[in-house]
Protein backbone atom coordinates (compact mmCIF):
# COMPACT_ATOMS: atom_id res chain seq x y z
CA UNK A 1 0.00 0.00 0.00
CA UNK A 2 1.41 3.73 -1.06
CA UNK A 3 0.33 7.01 0.80
CA UNK A 4 0.35 10.08 -1.64
CA UNK A 5 -0.47 13.04 -0.31
CA UNK A 6 -1.66 15.68 -2.73
CA UNK A 7 -3.04 19.12 -2.38
CA UNK A 8 -7.19 19.55 -2.69
CA UNK A 9 -6.92 21.18 -6.15
CA UNK A 10 -5.36 17.72 -7.70
CA UNK A 11 -7.80 15.16 -5.67
CA UNK A 12 -10.63 16.19 -8.16
CA UNK A 13 -8.63 15.36 -11.40
CA UNK A 14 -6.42 11.82 -9.79
CA UNK A 15 -8.94 8.97 -10.14
CA UNK A 16 -7.15 5.97 -9.09
CA UNK A 17 -9.01 2.46 -8.17
CA UNK A 18 -9.22 2.68 -4.76
CA UNK A 19 -9.05 5.81 -3.02
CA UNK A 20 -9.27 6.78 1.11
CA UNK A 21 -9.47 10.31 2.01
CA UNK A 22 -8.36 11.73 5.40
CA UNK A 23 -7.50 15.18 6.37
CA UNK A 24 -4.21 16.68 7.88
CA UNK A 25 -4.97 20.01 8.89
CA UNK A 26 -1.31 20.74 9.83
CA UNK A 27 -0.21 20.28 5.91
CA UNK A 28 -3.75 21.67 4.61
CA UNK A 29 -3.38 18.52 2.26
CA UNK A 30 -5.25 15.29 1.60
CA UNK A 31 -3.54 11.83 1.89
CA UNK A 32 -4.93 9.28 -0.97
CA UNK A 33 -3.86 5.61 -0.16
CA UNK A 34 -3.75 3.27 -3.00
CA UNK A 35 -2.46 -0.06 -3.90
CA UNK A 36 0.71 0.61 -5.71
CA UNK A 37 3.65 -1.80 -6.67
CA UNK A 38 6.99 -0.03 -5.84
CA UNK A 39 9.46 0.80 -8.45
CA UNK A 40 12.20 -1.51 -8.42
CA UNK A 41 15.61 -0.23 -6.91
CA UNK A 42 18.30 -1.47 -9.33
CA UNK A 43 21.40 -0.48 -8.31
CA UNK A 44 22.75 0.05 -11.89
CA UNK A 45 21.21 2.87 -11.87
CA UNK A 46 22.38 4.70 -9.03
CA UNK A 47 25.45 7.04 -10.02
CA UNK A 48 27.24 7.48 -6.40
CA UNK A 49 29.11 11.15 -7.45
CA UNK A 50 30.47 11.79 -3.60
CA UNK A 51 30.96 9.46 -0.66
CA UNK A 52 30.98 12.13 2.06
CA UNK A 53 30.24 12.12 5.76
CA UNK A 54 29.92 15.90 5.17
CA UNK A 55 26.17 16.63 7.17
CA UNK A 56 24.82 18.58 3.66
CA UNK A 57 24.79 15.02 1.85
CA UNK A 58 22.92 13.59 5.10
CA UNK A 59 19.89 15.34 4.23
CA UNK A 60 18.32 16.03 1.12
CA UNK A 61 16.73 19.12 1.96
CA UNK A 62 19.97 20.56 3.53
CA UNK A 63 21.57 18.83 -0.38
CA UNK A 64 18.99 21.39 -2.25
CA UNK A 65 19.50 24.35 0.18
CA UNK A 66 23.41 23.72 -0.58
CA UNK A 67 22.61 24.14 -4.39
CA UNK A 68 20.72 27.50 -4.21
CA UNK A 69 17.06 26.15 -3.60
CA UNK A 70 15.16 27.82 -0.92
CA UNK A 71 13.60 24.83 1.39
CA UNK A 72 12.28 25.03 4.49
CA UNK A 73 11.25 21.58 6.76
CA UNK A 74 11.72 18.36 6.18
CA UNK A 75 10.68 16.61 3.21
CA UNK A 76 7.54 14.78 4.53
CA UNK A 77 6.09 18.40 5.29
CA UNK A 78 6.33 19.89 1.81
CA UNK A 79 3.38 20.57 -0.30
CA UNK A 80 3.37 20.47 -3.75
CA UNK A 81 2.61 23.60 -5.75
CA UNK A 82 3.28 22.95 -9.57
CA UNK A 83 0.77 21.28 -11.34
CA UNK A 84 2.19 20.70 -15.13
CA UNK A 85 4.52 17.87 -16.44
CA UNK A 86 7.57 17.85 -14.78
CA UNK A 87 10.87 20.29 -16.08
CA UNK A 88 14.25 20.50 -15.05
CA UNK A 89 15.14 22.63 -12.06
CA UNK A 90 11.68 22.19 -10.28
CA UNK A 91 11.87 19.63 -7.01
CA UNK A 92 10.10 16.50 -7.34
CA UNK A 93 8.28 15.18 -4.09
CA UNK A 94 8.55 11.53 -3.21
CA UNK A 95 7.53 9.18 -0.58
CA UNK A 96 8.84 5.53 0.20
CA UNK A 97 8.31 3.28 3.25
CA UNK A 98 11.20 2.55 5.50
CA UNK A 99 11.31 -1.56 5.04
CA UNK A 100 12.08 -2.08 8.31
CA UNK A 101 9.48 -0.09 10.30
CA UNK A 102 7.11 1.31 7.87
CA UNK A 103 7.11 4.22 8.54
CA UNK A 104 6.34 6.64 5.57
CA UNK A 105 9.45 8.74 4.65
CA UNK A 106 9.75 11.88 2.61
CA UNK A 107 12.05 12.08 0.30
CA UNK A 108 13.26 15.79 -2.15
CA UNK A 109 15.23 15.57 -5.07
CA UNK A 110 16.40 18.49 -7.98
CA UNK A 111 15.65 17.56 -11.43
CA UNK A 112 18.20 18.22 -13.79
CA UNK A 113 16.33 16.72 -17.15
CA UNK A 114 13.45 14.87 -18.15
CA UNK A 115 13.75 12.51 -20.95
CA UNK A 116 10.62 10.62 -22.53
CA UNK A 117 8.80 8.83 -19.86
CA UNK A 118 11.23 9.23 -17.22
CA UNK A 119 13.75 12.19 -14.91
CA UNK A 120 16.98 12.35 -14.25
CA UNK A 121 17.45 13.96 -10.55
CA UNK A 122 20.04 14.57 -8.12
CA UNK A 123 19.34 14.14 -4.30
CA UNK A 124 21.45 13.26 -1.16
CA UNK A 125 20.54 10.42 1.74
CA UNK A 126 19.20 8.24 -0.80
CA UNK A 127 22.04 6.10 -0.12
CA UNK A 128 22.80 7.30 3.59
CA UNK A 129 24.97 10.41 3.57
CA UNK A 130 25.75 10.11 -0.12
CA UNK A 131 25.13 12.49 -3.32
CA UNK A 132 23.86 10.63 -6.31
CA UNK A 133 21.96 10.80 -9.44
CA UNK A 134 19.36 8.42 -10.84
CA UNK A 135 16.64 8.00 -13.13
CA UNK A 136 12.97 7.40 -12.68
CA UNK A 137 10.14 6.93 -14.36
CA UNK A 138 6.99 9.87 -14.80
CA UNK A 139 4.76 7.61 -13.70
CA UNK A 140 6.74 6.65 -10.53
CA UNK A 141 4.08 5.47 -7.30
CA UNK A 142 6.44 7.22 -5.16
CA UNK A 143 6.16 10.55 -6.57
CA UNK A 144 3.82 13.03 -4.32
CA UNK A 145 4.06 16.10 -6.59
CA UNK A 146 6.57 18.79 -8.20
CA UNK A 147 7.72 22.23 -6.29
CA UNK A 148 8.74 25.33 -7.93
CA UNK A 149 11.09 27.51 -5.32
Amino acid sequence: MQVLLLTTALIASFIPQRIVYEYIPSAHAAVIVRDAEPDPIVEEEIEVLENATSSVYCSCMAYLQSRGIKTRGDAIEQVPNWFNPPVRGLVVLLHYRDKFTGELIGHAALIENVFFGEMLIAEANFTKCEKSQRRIPLDSAHIVGYMKI
